[in-house]
């Protein structure tokens, strides 16, 4: 297992290789490129988990991407809902994932704070 912090200009990218090409990646930066193309690199066949901390387009800019490059290779996706996801492109991908049976909503984990 190793852990990489890819530079995505200002935002976060956390990868865990996790080992037989599969991942982790936490949050996402805006640059969808980068992200995708390290994860081409290391030979990366499936995300066992896509993390998104919060709906900033520094952290979850490049998931939509994500979702494009990874499909039917995800495993859990988990993110935070708030009312900045409705207007966000991620969110709009997402919701074309499930209609498209890419996506299956026992796949999702919503993230929240407990009081």
């Amino acid at each position: 297992m190793r852990v990489v912090v890819l530079d995505v200009g200002q935002g976060s990218c956390n990868i865990i290789l996790t080992g037989a090409q599969g991942a982790i990646v936490i949050d996402c930066g805006r640059r969808r490129n980068e992200v995708i193309q390290f994860l081409h690199e290391c030979r990366i066949k499936r995300l066992h988990m896509l993390i998104l901390s919060h709906n900033d387009s520094d952290h979850s800019g490049a998931a939509s991407a994500i979702l494009t490059h990874f499909r039917g290779a995800i495993g859990n996706i988990a993110f935070l809902q708030d009312h900045k996801l409705f207007g966000t492109p991620f969110w709009s991908k997402l919701n074309e994932e499930i209609t498209n049976g890419a996506i299956h909503k026992d796949q999702l984990i919503r993230l929240e704070c407990s009081g």
